[in-house]
């Protein structure tokens, strides 16, 4: 007993038996430690690699508004570098395209303006294209090294209800010297909605009218933006009356019925009424708008060819737009002892050729095609005959094909198809100068100013076919998005409308008219004259030529007196005031009684009255979702929307 509690009580091996209990719990401790350690820092790596992977998606975002900064229709006309491939859609509905068409557009490549789109989630091209930018890391922002972004875009559409553009940045981690995302890092991305402010988003954009004596008399069915006070006069405001800069809305006359009445939900800001900056973040300025000028040169010298138009020898350019999607232009010359492009007619056409022979002393010179482009008085020069003279021939009269004069006859003789030119020497370019497609970035230019359409039809049919016969059976017809800039004055000669007026053809064509100076109702003008656009005249006025340059008279006869109607549907932003329509003694101009100016944002639906000389007017709304090309954009892009959507996340057609 006494031999057991001695082995008992001995405690040799204890300490062994401690340290090898101490060391297990040590290292199953450390291992815990460890094991979180390492998953911290592959949370911490997972959540670097997923923020440099949402990083890349904002990098695609930023791109996208810098280009649209740039170039505020870029998505109509180009597929950006980085955005999946696009399919063309032929029918839609709901936002989902129905019948996929044949067109396919790879990233980096031209677009076929107008042409509505989608990406076919069924199709090997969604989410096809991964941008990783260009350049370096040391020398561009863009270049994302190791990560890349997709991009998808819907536009502003009418079918949608949307005047914004959306567009969907996927961003993802590349494999290690790969150009395909790495399957074990999940993509994110990012949705957001762009909208921007153009002077086609107000019916009118004017200077400050204080002391100007010029008012606004007729209903006014848009936003009216004014830089200072805006003068009213019996007018009728469906639209919103903005004046800037501590301006007022004043009437011009005293009595119940002389200044403005507000048809809800139509408000007037201004220094006694809600602060504008609550619907105007910032004042607009003119000199904001300066810049679209450049900008449409500068883009209509990419197009090839060139739609840069430039020769100091003339007197204008004129322009006309045709149903099948064409444009012309003709180079115009002003005949001798005339005067302003917009107050006497040029000569706009070609040479044309005797029908018959000519007795010396001949009073009537009869041609083979119609003398429509030539002035209703002048000279003109026939010849060489074959004795290599060429006679001025002076007439005072012409018909459809022949020239006439009451005085001195022809000197010489002359034969069959010799020469009949308004020019001595000859017309010797192209007539028309130039014709092709719409440009795809939907900039033309004039170096001088610019006639747009034309007041009777011109030979060859350009300007016949395609508007509604309210229109007018001559008139330029766009078929496009296209806006046309001029260095000079803008002249309208003619009729003008929209293919999009004609049923069933979709509402997606839009016309953009910016001058350097002046916008013009010509003195040639139509009597009763039609005509849409969206316009600007960055330092100048907007009327009619006679009434502001206060003339009276036309050396042609054409345009003297007082013409009958005009309408006018879309906008007008200008810089002088001085614009008007008819004469203060209501003797020449276009009767005020019978001058509608209409909106094209959608907004005559709601009002539900047209004019006579428009009955189809509550279909209007070219403006409400699109603008043109090259339009200035005002205060910048406006993001309404930014969020992080599901992966799989499509957008919508329309």
């Amino acid at each position: 007993m006494r031999t057991l509690r001695r082995f008992v009580a001995q405690e040799d091996g204890i300490a062994l038996a401690t340290v090898i209990f101490m060391i297990a719990v040590l290292t199953v401790l450390a291992a815990t430690l460890l094991a979180q350690v390492t998953d911290e820092s592959n949370r911490a790596a997972n959540a670097t690699t997923s923020d440099a992977v949402y990083q890349a998606a904002e990098a695609g975002i930023g791109d996208y508004v810098a280009k649209l900064m740039e170039d505020p229709a870029y998505y109509d006309h180009v597929v950006a570098n980085g955005e999946a491939t696009r399919t063309s859609c032929t029918t839609y509905s709901s936002g989902i395209c129905t019948a996929w068409g044949s067109l396919t557009v790879q990233h980096g490549a031209s677009w076929t303006t107008g042409t509505h789109w989608g990406y076919n989630a069924t199709a090997t091209n969604h989410k096809d294209n991964w941008y990783q930018g260009t350049g370096n890391v040391f020398g561009n922002s863009t270049l994302l090294v190791g990560y890349a972004y997709d991009l998808m875009i819907t536009p502003p559409s009418p079918t949608l209800g949307t005047n914004y553009i959306t567009i969907l940045s996927s961003g993802c981690k590349l494999v290690a010297g790969g150009t395909t995302c790495d399957s074990t890092v999940p993509m994110r991305s990012i949705r957001v909605r762009v909208s921007r402010n153009t002077p086609a988003d107000f019916q009118y954009m004017t200077p400050d009218m204080n002391g100007v004596n010029v008012c606004f008399g007729s209903n006014l069915y848009g936003k009216v933006y004014s830089v200072g006070d805006i003068n009213v006069c019996g007018a009728d405001a469906y639209g919103n009356l903005l004046a800037d800069n501590n301006g007022s809305v004043a009437s011009m006359c005293s009595g119940g019925s002389c200044g403005v009445t507000l048809h809800s939900p139509a408000r007037i800001y201004d220094r006694t009424h809600p602060n504008i900056r609550d619907v105007i973040p910032n004042k607009i300025t003119f000199a904001q708008l300066n810049v679209s000028i450049s900008n449409i040169r500068r883009a209509a010298a990419l197009n090839s060819p060139t739609t840069v138009f430039d020769d100091s020898t003339l007197a204008a350019w004129r322009i006309n737009f045709s149903a099948n999607g064409n444009y012309q232009a003709w180079k115009c010359i002003r005949p001798s002892g005339t005067s302003d492009t917009a107050y006497a007619q040029p000569f706009c056409g070609g040479d044309l050729k005797v029908s018959g022979s000519v007795s010396a002393n001949a009073k009537t010179i009869n041609v083979q095609t119609s003398t429509a482009e030539f002035p209703n008085t002048g000279a003109i020069w026939v010849g060489p005959n074959s004795s290599n003279q060429t006679d001025k021939f002076t007439y005072t009269s012409k018909g459809g094909t022949s020239f006439i004069t009451t005085s001195t006859g022809i000197s010489h003789a002359h034969a069959a198809n010799e020469n009949v030119s308004i020019k001595s020497g000859g017309i010797n370019w192209s007539v028309p100068w130039q014709t092709g497609a719409i440009p795809s970035n939907g900039a033309i230019y004039t170096a001088q100013n610019a006639i747009v359409s034309w007041p009777s039809a011109i030979p060859g049919g350009y300007n016949t076919g395609g508007c509604p016969s309210y229109v007018g059976t001559a008139a330029s017809s766009v078929n496009g998005r296209v806006t046309l800039g001029s260095n000079g004055d803008i002249d309208i000669a003619g009729n003008i409308c929209l293919l999009s007026q004609v049923s069933p053809n979709p509402n997606d064509d839009v016309l953009g008219l910016v001058a350097n100076n002046n916008i013009w109702i010509t003195d040639y003008a139509p009597s009763d004259l039609w005509w849409r656009a969206a316009t600007i005249a960055l330092n100048g006025a907007w009327g009619d030529y006679d009434v502001t340059k206060q003339m009276s008279q036309d050396p042609y006869g054409n345009g003297s007196g007082l013409n009958h109607s005009m309408t006018f549907t879309g906008t007008a932003s200008y810089a002088s005031a001085s614009g008007a329509m008819q004469s203060s003694d209501g003797s020449y101009g276009y009767n005020i009684d019978n001058v509608n100016r209409l909106a094209d944002d959608g907004s005559m639906a709601t009002i539900g009255v047209c004019p006579s000389t428009t009955p189809g007017c509550t279909s209007f709304n070219a403006l409400g979702f699109l603008f043109p090309p090259w339009f200035p954009v005002l205060n910048g892009e406006n993001i309404d929307l930014f969020q992080e959507v599901a992966n799989d996340d499509l957008p919508p057609v329309g």
